[in-house]
């Protein structure tokens, strides 16, 4: 795992990913919009009881249900509410490599501080599936990556081989 210091922040992985990192809702407005002030005070409930990093745009985040439009409005608020105190962490699941390479490119935009990576889904994959999905969003973005697996959601389960094979990878925290 890389130790290197937040881009904003006094932060370092190894004490980020070693606390709380809880995956934060989408509060979204009547409108569809991600709620500004909702996110904000969200935020600043889970700084305020020591969390270490903040998770958006995950299952409970709504991540893979979200329009490109809302994921961007919802990384871009949990960016500015954590003002570089915390790393912010983006869900990328999504079940193709295509879209999650797209949510990667948005979320580094977005000023994300890692991207959160699952299984891709919907049809059966295979270890080597799964890798070359990891590697195709690691170089459309230049951001690190953390490896989720959570096969009730996606059905795939990452193969202990696979997750070992990538273990090498410099951008893998986790």
């Amino acid at each position: 795992m890389s130790d290197s210091k937040g881009k904003q922040g006094d932060w370092s992985w190894a004490t980020a990913l070693s606390g709380a990192v809880p995956p934060l809702i989408t509060p979204l407005d009547d409108a569809g919009h991600v709620n500004a002030a909702a996110m904000d005070a969200l935020v600043r409930y889970a700084l305020e009881g020591g969390c270490s990093a903040l998770f958006v745009a995950g299952g409970c985040g709504l991540g893979p249900w979200l329009t490109v439009e809302q994921r961007g409005e919802a990384v871009r608020a949990a960016v500015r509410g954590a003002a570089g105190k915390v790393p912010v962490l983006a869900g990328v699941m999504l079940p193709a490599t295509g879209p999650a390479c797209d949510a990667a490119r948005q979320a580094e935009a977005e000023g994300a501080d890692a991207v959160v990576v699952a299984s891709p889904y919907y049809f059966a994959v295979q270890g080597d599936d799964q890798r070359r999905h990891l590697e195709a969003v690691l170089r459309a973005m230049s951001l690190p990556a953390l490896i989720y697996n959570i096969p009730q959601c996606t059905h795939n389960v990452w193969q202990v081989e696979t997750v070992a094979a990538l273990a090498g990878e410099t951008r893998i925290l986790g």
